[in-house]
């Protein structure tokens, strides 16, 4: 397993939150989540009421990015405009389908 990559991702959240915090109050931050977060979800599909059940460190670091990011929006003094999505891997073919490709 390359935990490295779990330091990597968790920390260079957290460095660009506190960043904006420190420096740019006013900038908007967008987090990209992953299907990762969910990897052994009990349920199919999954929605945004599924407990995370990640099994990777990329995953692991993606669950800790998602809650420093709801930290930072929900919890700092600061305004801090933030949206973060969940990407699911099947969409790729129905987003591109929806699009006449």
């Amino acid at each position: 397993m390359n935990f490295l990559r779990l330091t990597q991702t968790s920390m260079g959240t957290h460095s660009i939150l506190s960043a904006i915090k420190e420096k740019a109050p006013k900038c908007r931050f967008y987090f990209a989540a992953s299907s990762e977060m969910f990897a052994l979800a009990k349920e199919t599909p999954q929605n945004e009421n599924t407990p995370f059940h990640p099994r990777s460190p990329y995953g692991i670091s993606k669950v800790t990015g998602f809650y420093l990011t709801l930290n930072y929006r929900e919890l700092m003094e600061f305004l801090l405009a933030v949206a973060y999505s969940l990407i699911m891997n099947h969409l790729v073919g129905v987003l591109n389908l929806s699009r006449g490709r």
